[in-house]
């Protein structure tokens, strides 16, 4: 299977929105790093057999998913809320367990 941008590679690569970025900005890696542990809790919470470690790694797995949209969420003005809400959901998790 092939997959054809018509961009070129140039040693570039595309970010959200189109920005163009080179393949060795720390920005590309860390996206690929975030991908990579996301999979890999995945991998978990699919063979995991106790219902609260499943539920506390979907909600890693979802937080993951809000900081790798950041940058969108600066743009927006939405970060400060975000922010509030992961750390409110992890007091929660975290007061729930005692």
């Amino acid at each position: 299977m092939s997959i054809v941008t018509k961009t070129g590679d140039k040693g570039e690569t595309s970010l959200m929105y189109g920005r163009r970025v080179p393949k060795s900005d720390p920005r590309v890696d860390a996206y690929g790093c975030v991908d990579e542990l996301t999979a890999a809790l995945g991998l978990a919470r699919s063979i995991s057999i106790e219902k609260f470690l499943s539920e506390e790694i979907l909600a890693a797995q979802k937080d993951l998913i809000i900081v790798t949209s950041w940058p969108r969420l600066r743009r927006t003005g939405n970060v400060m809320s975000k922010m509030v809400f992961i750390s409110a959901r992890r007091r929660w998790s975290t007061e729930s367990r005692r």
